[in-house]
């Protein structure tokens, strides 16, 4: 994944140009990408599904893997919602 070191007040997680005396964690490639960020989600609410062995302490993770599944739903549906909108563009 990624390795991560002396990251400072002035670090920028996202930008569009790499400049030479700032730190870039993540590229412009990641902005309005809805896929990446949606499988993330789904990603980390599988993994911790996966985790669960149904002890009580366990029951507070619900809201948590629940609201993960919920935003992997959101983010693909704006993913949807912006293809159509390309699509039928193209068909005028």
């Amino acid at each position: 994944m990624f390795e991560i070191e002396d990251l400072t007040p002035t670090d920028r997680i996202i930008r569009n140009e790499r400049g030479n005396d700032e730190k870039v964690l993540f590229s412009n490639f990641l902005v309005g990408n809805w896929s990446f960020f949606a499988d993330g989600y789904k990603l980390a609410a599988d993994m911790l599904v996966d985790q669960v062995e149904g002890n009580p302490p366990e029951d507070s993770l619900i809201a948590p893997i629940l609201f993960l599944y919920r935003h992997w739903v959101e983010l693909k549906l704006k993913e949807l919602i912006l293809s159509l909108k390309v699509f039928s563009v193209s068909l005028k």
